[in-house]
């Protein structure tokens, strides 16, 4: 009887289910799409709830109600579709550097990121060196994602697009899982994306053909017995190469660099200018690590200010150049930079008044080498440059019979700060500062440079260059007559060939002009289908 009582009071107490958030604090990375994604609601209404002028722009910090009323529902249809697009334009074929809004994936297919892996994992990411070369190695599940679907974000070589991202073409990919976090690897380009996990609801489903259980009051509370735990296999060790080079690459694909400039200079007892060109090709590439040979031409000439003389020079030869991309110890991308060069070199000069020529030839070595590293999400950089010239094995013929050949070599280093200067990222300064010695005349000079470089193709600028103390061979000169301003202009098209390159072989982002980006999709979810009956 007692049992039986006490059995009639048991009350059954439904387990409390936490409220639902009414607000998100908007964190460092996060777009409006998807947090909007991560709650459940569709991201134009949510934009508009939250009475925003550029649904695209959201800051850190930024508090956003995540309840979606009725009245932003209505609203979002009153409003023209112009009102969800971009309010910026950018018209390069690489957005990536922009970091932000609405972009398209249109022709996936080339090397973007495929031989930079391990620092692409590390940058976007934030895993650790070891994390990165365990998530390549591990075996990973083959994917189809169909055209039309929404990402969050997509890796870049530049940098990161924190999206939302359109896939415009049917892509396989490879998903795999680190932690609590799984990535996906376009098998086409090598881009990575976040997965993001379903968002979790506080109640759970029930379909709509099953009644829900039923608990009776006389019901006898068991415990249910704990699940048994699988251990799970072994995967089979996978070898794997530890670096990746694409089908254009191993068929013998180069990667080249090209810059050429020029310039001039003058003070009150010399002026004169300057050009060069350089080529190099990276043939050889294993991981973080590349290298290849090249071409290297320079030309001069200058005159006095003060006399008829005149001189001209000229080197011609090859270059030989290592290069390392990386990310560092600090987090930070690095590049270091060496090249050893090897010219045929020959200089003439001469004196109309007094008759005095000369003619000198021979060879000269040179070794530049740099290193360059990203401090900021913003790309400033900061670095180092070395350079030594020196001549060897030469000879001189000239009027004067007591006269040497002349060693046409220098040693200079200096140390520089790179800033933006626009919004967009296309304008930027380079401060650089550093020490010279010419070898010719035993002179030793500050150099001070503020290089404007635009879209990181065109660079140009002014540079004041003062003597440090006076050489022996430039008495009794002052400072003030040695004092040299100058200005030149460089190019580096490296990059744009490459660029032009991948408007055939990789994949790019398009950005969508304002009349045509009307209606991206809404749901924003990753769509996981059946592969199509064609093998791919």
């Amino acid at each position: 009887m007692v049992e039986q009582a006490l059995s009639e009071q048991l009350v059954v107490v439904p387990t409390p289910v936490p409220e639902a958030p009414t607000e998100h604090i908007v964190k460092k990375g996060e777009t409006l799409f998807g947090i909007a994604k991560d709650y459940g609601v569709e991201w134009k209404p949510f934009c508009v709830e939250n009475r925003l002028n550029d649904c695209n722009v959201i800051m850190p910090g930024q508090k956003l109600t995540v309840i979606i009323t009725d009245e932003a529902k209505e609203r979002v249809k009153q409003l023209p579709a112009r009102f969800f697009e971009p309010k910026y334009r950018y018209s390069f074929t690489d957005c990536s550097k922009t970091k932000r809004g609405f972009c398209v994936f249109s022709r996936p297919g080339g090397d973007k990121v495929c031989n930079m892996e391990v620092t692409i994992l590390k940058r976007d990411f934030g895993l650790s060196d070891e994390e990165a070369r365990s998530w390549l190695a591990a075996p990973k599940e083959r994917m189809f994602l169909k055209a039309g679907t929404m990402i969050d974000g997509l890796s870049f070589g530049h940098g990161y697009w924190q999206g939302p991202v359109l896939v415009k073409q049917d892509m396989w990919y490879v998903e795999g899982r680190i932690g609590e976090r799984t990535f996906g690897q376009f098998e086409a380009c090598c881009n990575f994306f976040p997965i993001a996990a379903a968002p979790t609801s506080t109640v759970e489903a029930v379909p709509v053909e099953q009644e829900p259980p039923v608990v009776t009051e006389s019901a006898p509370l068991a415990e249910e017995p704990p699940a048994e735990v699988v251990p799970e296999a072994e995967a089979e060790e996978e070898m794997i190469e530890p670096f990746h080079i694409t089908a254009a690459e191993a068929a013998g694909k180069p990667r080249c660099e090209v810059q050429a400039g020029l310039g001039i200079y003058g003070n009150r007892v010399y002026e004169g200018n300057w050009v060069y060109g350089e080529t190099i090709c990276y043939i050889w590439k294993d991981g973080e690590w590349q290298a290849g040979p090249g071409l290297y031409a320079m030309f001069g000439s200058g005159e006095s200010t003060g006399s008829a003389f005149h001189n001209k020079e000229y080197g011609v030869g090859f270059q030989l150049g290592i290069q390392r991309n990386w990310v560092n110890g600090r987090n930070h991308l690095a590049t270091f930079d060496l090249k050893g060069r090897l010219l045929y070199d020959k200089s003439w000069g001469a004196n109309p008044d007094s008759g005095y020529h000369f003619s000198q030839k021979g060879l000269k070595l040179g070794i530049y080498t740099g290193y360059a590293e990203k401090i900021n999400n913003e790309g400033d950089l900061v670095g180092v440059i070395g350079e030594y010239w020196k001549s060897f094995g030469g000879s001189v013929k000239s009027t004067w019979a007591a006269q040497p050949v002349q060693d046409r070599g220098s040693l200079g280093a200096a140390v520089f700060y790179e800033t933006k200067i626009s919004d967009d990222n296309l304008w930027r300064i380079r401060y650089i500062g550093g020490v010279k010695h010419t070898n010719w005349d035993k002179q030793n000079w500050l150099q001070l440079t503020p290089e404007f470089r635009y879209d990181d193709w065109l660079m140009f600028g002014p540079q004041l260059t003062l003597p440090l103390g006076i050489s022996h061979l430039n008495q009794p000169l002052s400072h003030g007559d040695l004092t040299t301003i100058g200005a030149f202009m460089r190019v580096e098209l490296g990059k744009k060939i490459r660029e032009i390159d991948a408007n055939n072989r990789e994949g790019q982002l398009e950005f969508i002009p304002a009349e045509g980006a009307s209606e991206p999709p809404s749901d924003g979810q990753l769509e996981f289908v059946p592969p199509p009956a064609a093998t791919p």
